[in-house]
């Protein structure tokens, strides 16, 4: 008897340990879309008018710095020590 209670309580240790480590957790990285925000430059807008409404941008092009990106990713990880996985990603 002492052999499966002793057996019983290291599984309940262990499921305990692990529930311990076990999360759900959403990483959002990068420029946060805002449609409300995006909504305010329009086709045609000015360099100005964009860096007023959407702030610095992630990265530029290297030809004149005329296009402008904003990159974003999201990230989900079920456990503590688990590299999160992207599960979202736009440019």
């Amino acid at each position: 008897m002492s052999k499966k209670l002793g057996l019983l309580l290291g599984w309940a240790l262990f499921l305990t340990g692990a529930a311990g480590c076990s999360t759900s957790e959403t990483f959002n990285l990068g420029y946060v879309q805002d449609e409300n925000t995006i909504a305010l430059v329009n086709e045609g807008s000015s360099r100005e008018q964009v860096l007023l409404a959407l702030g610095t941008p992630s990265t530029t092009a290297t030809a004149e710095n005329e296009v402008f990106y904003y990159i974003s990713q999201q990230k989900k990880k079920s456990f503590n020590f688990q590299k999160g996985r992207i599960v979202d990603q736009r440019v």
